[in-house]
């Protein structure tokens, strides 16, 4: 089953707005406007609107779409202290989700510049490990404060992925201390030395390689003589052939 396109294209960051109604207004403005002022976008909306059908013409879809941005607050704890960003949505003007995927990316490159309130960039959307939400972080998730609610919460899961690092970490070394140990094994069953992956020593498969080359080497011989008794029987047989048949 696909999933249809929700909207949710990224959060805004970088600017400065006043924390007002009039603050929010102002960031919904400069997003939309430089969102629908990028000529990719544009384009893309003209080519794919199939959500509007014939209600509107390609210039009249962007302007819908254009007049769809919503834009909401979200606080963000940092080491820096509170950072607002803006969640942002759009109504998808398609249904393909890899058209859709493709107008994400392209938002994804728009700078959001304005006169007053500095430049920024929509990211990517985020990934809330409690309710699989892409436009919050797990901390922020309002799941957990539903009266009655007993399943992860951000503490819970954040334990069990470090539970989950900290056994993996230790299966990691345990087996290359048990990696070390089959060498040192391995290496004093053969009389020491370096192993190879088959367990043999490097020293004792140089060996074998040289005598197995002295082995070719006789092999070379016997064929030498081999040919030689060939050319003494075509000799042999020439001389009968002149011997007056």
């Amino acid at each position: 089953m696909d999933l249809t396109p929700s909207g949710y294209v990224g959060a805004f960051r970088g600017n400065h707005y006043a924390d007002t109604p009039s603050g929010l207004e102002a960031a919904r403005c400069d997003i939309a406007a430089n969102i629908f002022g990028h000529e990719l976008v544009v384009q893309h909306v003209c080519d794919h609107h199939e959500v509007y059908g014939d209600k509107y013409s390609p210039e009249g879809a962007v302007e819908q779409a254009a007049a769809s941005v919503v834009v909401r607050p979200l606080v963000l704890e940092t080491g820096n202290g509170p950072q607002t960003i803006y969640g942002v949505w759009v109504a998808p003007h398609t249904h393909d989700r890899r058209e859709w995927a493709y107008f994400e990316a392209l938002i994804g490159c728009v700078r959001i510049q304005t006169k007053v309130n500095g430049t920024g960039t929509i990211v990517r959307p985020m990934q809330c490990r409690i309710c699989l939400g892409v436009d919050h972080p797990t901390g922020l998730c309002a799941l957990p404060a539903v009266p009655g609610w007993r399943g992860p919460t951000a503490e819970s899961v954040g334990a069990l992925e470090d539970a989950a690092r900290e056994a993996i970490r230790r299966m990691r070394e345990d087996l290359r201390a048990a990696d070390a140990r089959v060498q040192t094994a391995l290496a004093d069953l053969h009389g020491g030395g370096r192993l190879n992956h088959k367990g043999q020593s490097f020293g004792n498969s140089r060996g074998a390689t040289r005598g197995s080359r002295g082995g070719r080497g006789a092999g070379r011989g016997s064929r030498g003589g081999k040919s030689a008794k060939r050319g003494d029987r075509k000799g042999k047989s020439r001389d009968y052939e002149g011997g007056g048949w």
